[in-house]
């Protein structure tokens, strides 16, 4: 599945957030348990972050492509992305329902806590 480039946003941070509106991916990522205040990892799940593209890889046929670069003056932004992802060791993939927000789009870990997201840490491929 593809995720449109207005329905994702990445957000920097340590580890980056991956924020992904109306993806298929919300109905086979566990929701988070919220009680230690601590965000889950997605065991079966990697993440590979490029210039170009972001791929998050399931279980089966779980998974999505989203564009990182629309554009050639995007595409160093889109570079640091990914040696952000790659210095983290991976990245937190937040798939919500319906399309995302703006308000949303300003969000990260918060979504997890609340009850509005579902998702984890997922680990970087190779």
């Amino acid at each position: 599945m593809c995720v449109s480039p207005e329905n994702r946003r990445f957000l920097p941070g340590v580890p980056p957030v991956l924020l992904q509106g109306g993806a298929a991916l919300r109905d086979v990522l566990a929701a988070p348990d919220g009680t230690d205040g601590r965000v889950q990892v997605c065991d079966g799940w990697s993440v590979a972050a490029m210039a170009t593209l972001c791929v998050v890889d399931g279980p089966g046929d779980a998974g999505c492509v989203t564009p990182a670069a629309l554009s050639e003056a995007e595409t160093g932004a889109a570079a640091d992305r990914a040696r952000a992802v790659r210095d983290a060791g991976g990245a937190l993939v937040v798939p919500l329902e319906g399309p995302l927000t703006e308000e949303q789009g300003r969000q990260g870990i918060p979504l997890l806590h609340d009850g509005r997201a579902r998702g984890g840490f997922v680990r970087a491929l190779g």
